[in-house]
């Protein structure tokens, strides 16, 4: 089997003394040859270690501590999983493609046109997909890569997977570099084909590509990542402990924003890897017009309008943002998809390295989220859609002396206090009028169930320095762990947003329920009796008690069992479960299996949870 080995570097990553992502060429180049050396000794040091006949490596990678290796038994999977500095074992997985009216929705060519010319210049944007033809007009009159330099958009090209012979056998990564090319106009396209014949993108060639992205980050000015491609599905952000998401790590901590699709599965709970990694930024669709009805393979859309979310596009609570993705047409080819919003952020990501060279990653990461929320009607979820004017907005002209930001980074509220005030302060001043989007987004926490959605526009008139936002919480009776949901700002006017964009609001359940432990017994006739337990959850410091009783099914009282009832009570501050014995007859009659209930009522001192009914089976003996 083919698999990578994420190897621990952590003594070799403590010997590099200087942040990459603030390194001129010359010095970044000389960090990056360093860490090939220690990288090399280390991978060497493991190979002797493991050594086996049956144990390849297929492909090295310079500046990641990783290798893909071909295992041929288990002896040698054995040895590798016993050596120490082995991190992780990992599938090379197969990943597929996420298949001009665009770029005024976003405010481009605003931001290029209007006097102001923020258009990439001097960044590159990696292109990880089919290739790019770049013989198309789109990309200048290019003749090879780079050649003739100035004019040709893409200054390099390599099959990083098996080559194909061709430039773009699909055209769907031609499509995807003309997008990015049209949001930043003066950048330059690197572009690294990672899809094998058999139409997929392993992990290993993509891991290769991050390589060469880190390697040549200073000599190319690389400013982002686009990876329009992916597999699986992920409810919650997935740590990037693995050989894939620790390539993408290191790219960003060489200062390269790495962007995803979130996935065309509909799915409205969930993302694909590599969009679900918590170091990527995840990008969703949008319609960037209204194309009337929409038929996709996965579902429909009766109606179409610009900043409506699509109904293909994947999105879940931890979604980055959102970006026109249907239809889009560049470089001469139409297609739509989150593989199409995808390097509109990309591009994006470029403009900004170009406009403020100082800023990390999370920076351009936060500029890129200053657009305005849009909600998707399938979950309620308010993300932000990419606005380039805006985020540039806040590096040049200087932003506002003004901020609007959440006045808490927490909030905590009983379940029973029927809604909780969130306060949103302006800072900086109170000169003028003010006002800020904001909208509640799910997360443990479930919109109609556990809280009310709320969304609107908050407004500071003149000299007012706070607003509120208050959201009512729903009073259940059901006992459950504390939940979370979130409220985001988004789209300030006439300030900026604050570092608290958003703040976490936790409700704490205020239940007392009583409920049986299994809903579900088996008992064999000749057992004699069976035993049931009742719970109680949820605060204790009372005194409480249930009633109980048997009821019949097809198991019949005298026949089958004898019939029971009589109460269970708990003293204050008392916890543990309570038994209820039922005595089962073991009768002489040939019968199949059946069953009767034992139901609790008339709780004292706590309500009844869901388990509120126990059905035994008795399993006849005869």
């Amino acid at each position: 089997v083919d698999a990578l080995l994420l190897m621990d570097d952590a003594e070799e990553a403590a010997a590099e003394r200087s942040d990459p992502q603030r390194l001129e060429r010359a010095a970044y180049d000389g960090l990056m040859q360093e860490r090939r050396l220690r990288l090399d000794k280390l991978k060497a040091r493991v190979k002797s270690e493991v050594a086996d006949a049956e144990l390849e490596t297929v492909r090295d990678y310079a500046v990641v501590p990783v290798l893909h290796v071909r295992i041929g038994s288990a002896r040698a999977l054995e040895k590798l999983m016993r050596h120490a500095k082995v991190l992780a074992i990992d599938e090379n997985c197969r990943n597929e493609l996420l298949l001009a009216q665009s770029l005024p929705l976003i405010g481009q060519p605003a931001a290029w046109n209007s006097g102001n010319g923020y258009g990439g210049a001097g960044t590159t944007v990696a292109v990880l997909d089919t290739g790019v033809d770049y013989l198309r007009a789109a990309f200048g009159p290019c003749s090879s890569p780079g050649v003739p330099a100035g004019t040709c958009k893409v200054a390099y090209a390599q099959d990083f997977a098996p080559s194909d012979g061709v430039l773009d056998a699909n055209g769907h990564g031609t499509n995807v570099a003309g997008i990015a090319l049209g949001v930043a106009p003066s950048a330059q396209i690197a572009a690294l084909d990672v899809f094998r014949a058999d139409g997929y993108a392993y992990n290993s060639d993509i891991i290769a590509a991050i390589d060469w992205c880190v390697a040549n980050k200073a000599a190319f000015n690389i400013a982002s990542i686009n990876m329009s491609l992916g597999g699986g599905r992920y409810y919650s952000a997935v740590s990037p402990a693995d050989a894939w998401g620790t390539a993408i790590q290191r790219a960003v901590n060489a200062g390269i924003v790495v962007v995803a699709a979130s996935g065309n599965n509909a799915y409205a709970d969930s993302m694909s890897l590599p969009a679900a990694y918590a170091n990527v930024v995840s990008v969703g669709a949008v319609y960037d017009a209204n194309l009337g009805a929409v038929g996709w393979s996965v579902c429909s859309d009766s109606s179409t309008a610009a900043d409506k979310v699509t109904c293909f596009s994947n999105s879940a609570p931890f979604l980055t943002l959102l970006a026109p993705g249907a239809m889009i047409n560049a470089a001469g080819i139409t297609m739509a998809g989150t593989s199409q919003a995808t390097p509109h952020v990309a591009g994006a990501a470029a403009v900004l390295r170009s406009a403020s060279p100082g800023d990390s990653v999370q920076q351009s990461v936060s500029r890129l989220q200053q657009g305005p929320l849009v909600s998707d009607p399938r979950n309620g979820i308010s993300r932000p859609r990419l606005d380039l004017v805006t985020a540039l907005g806040v590096v040049s002209p200087p932003a506002p002396a003004q901020t609007v930001q959440m006045s808490a980074a927490n909030y905590t509220v009983a379940e029973g206090a029927g809604s909780v005030p969130v306060t949103v302060t302006r800072e900086g001043g109170t000169a003028g009028t003010v006002s800020v989007q904001y909208a509640t987004v799910a997360g443990t926490a479930t919109a109609g169930t556990d809280y009310t959605a709320q969304s609107g526009l908050l407004t500071f008139a003149d000299g007012v320095s706070s607003q509120t936002v208050t959201v009512a919480i729903s009073n259940d009776t059901y006992y459950e762990s504390a939940e979370t949901f979130h409220v985001a700002l988004g789209n300030p006017t006439g300030a900026v947003l604050g570092a608290l964009g958003s703040t976490a609001v936790t409700i704490a359940d205020n239940d007392k329920n009583i409920g049986f432990e299994s809903t579900g017994v088996s008992v064999d006739e000749g057992d004699g009796s069976v035993t049931l337990w009742v719970k109680r959850l949820g605060n204790v410091n009372t005194a409480a008690s249930v009633r109980y009783a048997t009821a019949n099914g097809t198991a019949r009282a005298k026949t089958d069992y004898v019939a029971t009832s009589g109460t269970v009570s708990w003293a204050a501050g008392e916890a543990a479960a309570k038994s209820i014995v039922v005595a089962i007859v073991d009768n002489t009659l040939q019968e199949g299996s059946e069953s009767f209930k034992v139901n609790l009522s008339s709780p004292v001192g706590a309500t009844l949870g869901v388990s509120k009914t126990a059905i035994v089976t008795v399993i006849d003996n005869d």
